[in-house]
């Protein structure tokens, strides 16, 4: 008896355990979890959801543990919902339906799937109507004077000596963005660039250093306090503009000599008195010529001179070749 209740010890067993599975209860099973998903349209400066519209047709993709699960396609009237594994490791992804001019507000698209319904809420808000501000936004300006000077000037009164020329291009460009505006002098020689904002600008004078050397100086109306400029003396320098600053770049260009003579080194223009600051802001004409730099001096009176001269030879020739034939004969 002993020996055959030992053969059945394992036929036991398998029953006891198969009584324990089928008692366990309902509530010891995986537990059911799920995404719903909703979708709002809200507009610009919103303060809650009930100001929104909900939207219907925004697809999202659904990944879990890494593999595609399926798609969820919201509804206007209630939340769309997707079976996912419990404790599975789940991705969102918009694929479609977003409203255009919206912006998608941040949203929690990466999570693990928590027991019940773990629910996801899009929210796309209307951007505000926004115009850039231009690059010359600030209430600042730029003031640009050409004077021209005569032809191998080296005097010391440039105010005195060298009057505006219209009809010059000048070009003004931010060195940050590369932000430029051409303009040409008015009948004065002056151009005004107003609102460029502060930074620092390359101003450059639309006559070629070939032709002409350049005096050049900058200051602020109050004193007109030098400023300090990079590569000067040229018709292309450097200068910072500050917030709310005017500030006035004077270039004085002195042609050079048409004949080729070398050009003496100009002084440098007197600050004692300086250039009175333009009020206004001039559009200008066409581009001009530089003042004619001639092309030499004729001495007339002297070539007139040597052919009266010739003349007269001319003429004691002939009168003493006649004497000598009459006292031949």
């Amino acid at each position: 008896m002993l020996i055959r209740t030992r053969r059945h010890v394992p036929y036991l067993l398998l029953a006891l355990l198969a009584l324990v599975l089928a008692a366990r209860p309902a509530g010891a099973q995986a537990p059911s979890s799920s995404v719903n998903l909703n979708a709002y349209h809200c507009p610009a400066g919103y303060d809650q959801v009930s100001d929104c519209t909900k939207l219907e047709g925004v697809v999202v993709g659904v990944t879990q543990d890494g593999q595609p699960l399926g798609e969820i396609t919201t509804s206007a009237s209630e939340g769309a919902e997707l079976d996912v594994m419990f404790g599975a490791a789940i991705q969102l992804e918009l694929l479609s339906g977003q409203p255009a001019g919206t912006v998608l507000e941040p949203a929690t698209l990466n999570f693990d799937a928590a027991e019940g319904v773990n629910a996801v809420t899009l929210i796309f808000v209307d951007q505000e109507a926004q115009t850039p501000p231009p690059p010359h936004s600030d209430t600042n300006a730029l003031v640009v004077q050409a004077l021209v000077c005569p032809v191998a000037y080296a005097g010391d009164n440039y105010a005195r000596d060298c009057p505006g020329e219209s009809g010059i291009e000048a070009t003004v460009m931010r060195d940050a963005d590369g932000f430029a505006v051409t303009q040409t002098t008015g009948a004065d020689g002056i151009v005004g660039f107003q609102g460029l904002g502060e930074g620092t600008y390359t101003v450059e004078l639309g006559v070629p250093g070939d032709f002409a050397d350049f005096q050049t100086v900058c200051g602020t109306p109050d004193g007109f306090e030098p400023r300090q400029v990079t590569n000067p003396n040229t018709n292309r320098i450097g200068v910072y503009l500050g917030p709310n600053e005017e500030l006035t770049c004077t270039f004085f260009v002195i042609p050079v000599d048409a004949k080729g003579e070398t050009t003496p080194t100009p002084t440098q223009p007197a600050t004692s008195e300086p250039t009175p600051t333009p009020t206004k802001v001039a559009t200008g004409g066409p581009v001009k010529a530089l003042p004619s730099t001639g092309a030499g001096v004729t001495d007339a009176d002297g070539f007139g001179s040597l052919i009266l001269l010739v003349s007269a030879g001319l003429v004691l020739a002939l009168a003493g070749a006649v004497t000598v034939k009459r006292r031949q004969i």
